[in-house]
């Protein structure tokens, strides 16, 4: 088989419920020239059974004899991704038709970026829209000041994985996904990514990001916060971000008030309550 322009991984376990709409999303798209790699992580449910319903010449499963971590499962996928560009999308998310296409067409076009990331949906469990969320405007950033504006945000500015398409070279020489610091996994590799690259950021929708009550309690905004902290200090200590002490002092204040945010925002707009 000749090497496909772009490769989809969705790493699984235990999605039963929400796997097959994601890879629906995956064969539904306009943009044809790709491979769809699924890896099942030895679930405990029907997630294989779910998958293995889904005959396209495209689509190759991949069932663990055991269970490797979500952190593994995650390196597994893009190991096995063959094409130039990749897209990492979470089970229980999924991408829109015209996703591959126009981030494909954006990465081309700029030959010195070596991710996209584009604004998503907000979904809850049933699929019903919560908000959108992401760049409201296109721009184009050169790599190092993109983790600058991230830490200085205090808060993932490039979105979730669902959202990303990047180079499979820049992310070789990034290296794998660490998930030390487990909820800033995708913005850990976006930044190593972004040491080999620029970034563009586009304001089109072209998936949805699912979660449930139980992701905005105060327990898990605390972690979130925690978790951006550690972020701050591993990305200080790589001189190669050239961080300085004000952009670590303002991204911790704001990671701070960003987590406060977030937690009103969905506890008292939506009326969501913690668990």
């Amino acid at each position: 088989m000749t090497r496909p322009e772009i490769s989809v991984c969705i790493p699984v376990y235990n999605a039963e419920s929400f796997v097959g709409q994601a890879i629906e999303s995956a064969l539904s798209q306009t943009w044809t020239d790709f491979e769809l790699i699924v890896l099942d992580n030895k679930s405990t449910d029907n997630t294989l059974k779910v998958i293995r319903k889904y005959k396209d010449k495209r689509l190759r499963v991949i069932a663990h004899k055991s269970n490797l971590g979500a952190e593994a499962n995650w390196n597994a996928a893009v190991n096995e991704a063959k094409g130039r560009f990749v897209k990492l999308l979470c089970a229980d998310d999924y991408i829109y038709p015209d996703c591959l296409a126009k981030q494909h067409a954006v990465l081309v076009r700029a030959k010195h970026a070596a991710l996209v990331c584009a604004a998503r949906d907000i979904v809850d469990e049933s699929g019903k829209k919560i908000m959108r969320r992401g760049p409201s405007k296109e721009e184009f950033l050169q790599g190092r000041a993109a983790v600058r504006r991230a830490i200085r945000g205090g808060t993932n500015i490039f979105g979730e994985t669902s959202s990303a398409l990047f180079r499979a070279e820049a992310r070789k020489a990034a290296g794998p996904f660490d998930a030390s610091i487990p909820y800033v996994i995708d913005l850990d590799m976006w930044s190593r990514i972004l040491l080999h690259g620029d970034v563009i950021l586009m304001p089109d929708v072209v998936s949805a990001y699912r979660v449930g009550s139980s992701s905005w309690s105060a327990e898990i905004m605390d972690k979130q916060r925690d978790n951006f902290m550690r972020f701050i200090d591993k990305t200080r200590s790589n001189p190669a971000y050239e961080l300085t002490a004000a952009d670590v002092f303002v991204g911790r204040m704001r990671a701070i008030l960003q987590a406060a945010l977030r937690l009103i925002f969905y506890r008292v707009i939506l009326g969501w309550r913690s668990t």
